[in-house]
């Protein structure tokens, strides 16, 4: 039976055009920046995998028109459809890049073709976006000419057809001197994203929580970008995701001791 939560191939259209039609932060560029974005999109489909950093150096540093800023309107407009909440965990969103990165859902190494598929995109916090990393849920066989329908989504937690409130629960609590975070999948759905993903980013915290030096260096880098428009910073990427692997190789380490 089909999902009435779903959204309908309607709504899809409608809310993609919405989009497109601001997606420049310059009112009088946007016309222009469809023209960048479609000509990218059509080397997306035909499996060009270095379209999201071309995206990111397009223009600079002084062109009217900037990857950066086309980054910066899509970023605007997928936080205010999510409730300014991260689309994994629920967590309250900062307007800036590096606390709000824009997440492919299909991971862009393994689906070229979707990198700037709308339907495709969503913004998290940085905690769910490292520890997802490029984990593929989907796991759809090629050719991927078409992006898979909801209804051909359910067998994984999809944040842009799957509303969740409707797939997990999930309880914070903090104190001065305590924190507790819990989540429970409710359905198939929820269970698969808690146990793919909001397990880790709850061990990871806790492992934050009683390893000072990494709390200090999360807060450093959560006030280092404070603009919604701060440009990518590879290098730094680079280091987070090394982190990451050293940080979830010891939440595993941690697992295995319980």
């Amino acid at each position: 039976m089909t999902d009435p939560l779903l959204p309908t191939p309607l709504m899809m259209r409608t809310l993609a055009k919405q989009f497109w039609g601001n997606a420049y932060p310059v009112k009088k560029h946007r016309r222009n920046a469809l023209v960048v974005i479609r000509t990218l999109r059509k080397k997306a489909q035909a499996g060009d995998r270095g379209v999201w950093k071309e995206l990111s150096d397009y223009g600079k540093p002084s062109g009217n028109i900037t990857g950066p800023k086309i980054k910066q309107a899509l970023r605007k407009f997928l936080i205010s459809q999510q409730g300014h909440e991260c689309c994994y965990c629920r967590r309250w969103l900062l307007n800036n890049a590096y606390a709000s990165p824009i997440e492919h859902i299909l991971p862009r190494d393994i689906y070229p073709e979707f990198a700037l598929h709308f339907w495709n995109l969503a913004v998290a916090c940085t905690a769910c976006n490292s520890a997802k990393t490029a984990d593929d849920w989907g796991m759809f066989a090629p050719p991927y000419v078409s992006y898979p329908i909801p209804e051909k989504s359910g067998h994984f937690f999809h944040p842009r057809f799957h509303q969740f409130n409707q797939h997990v629960r999930f309880v914070r609590v903090e104190t001065n001197d305590v924190k507790l975070i819990a989540y429970v999948g409710i359905t198939a759905q929820g269970k698969h994203l808690c146990s793919s993903l909001l397990s880790k980013v709850v061990g990871k915290e806790q492992l934050y929580r009683n390893t000072p030096v990494l709390t200090e260096f999360e807060c450093l880098m959560r006030d280092y970008d404070t603009s919604a428009d701060a440009p990518d910073r590879p290098a730094l990427q680079a280091f987070q995701e090394a982190l990451q692997g050293v940080v979830e190789t010891r939440v595993k380490d941690g697992f295995r001791e319980l």
